[in-house]
């Protein structure tokens, strides 16, 4: 498995999303997900781009986003990577939820990977 945020990462990630297919939104949806201990050199945040259809996982921080996610580095990752739930890590304190994240319902099987 590629290194944390690194390109390679990236594509990982957005091959894992591609293969997923269609959202079922009816507009786009934009997360951030903004590392509050972000590595030295790597982005401080990257952004969870949502279409009717797909999705995509971008470096930085998009400025305008429906939903905005604070978290570690490393449970970024375990989020990211499903070793880590949203709703374990809300419930633990792990990550903070700013904006609408009544949004973020629709596609939840999407983004657990059981649609």
């Amino acid at each position: 498995m590629a290194d944390f945020l690194s390109g390679e990462w990236f594509a990982e990630r957005n091959a894992a999303l591609a293969a997923r297919g269609e959202t079922g939104l009816s507009a786009t949806l934009r997360v951030a997900l903004v590392l509050s201990d972000a590595p030295s050199g790597g982005p401080g945040a990257l952004t969870l781009v949502l279409t009717p259809e797909g999705g995509r996982l971008e470096p930085g921080d998009p400025g305008v986003c429906e939903v905005v996610v604070t978290l570690s580095a490393s449970d970024a990752a375990a989020l990211v990577e499903g070793r880590l739930t949203s709703s374990g890590a809300l419930r633990a304190g792990q990550l903070r939820v700013r904006g609408n994240a009544a949004a973020l319902v629709p596609v939840t099987a999407w983004l657990a990977g059981e649609a």
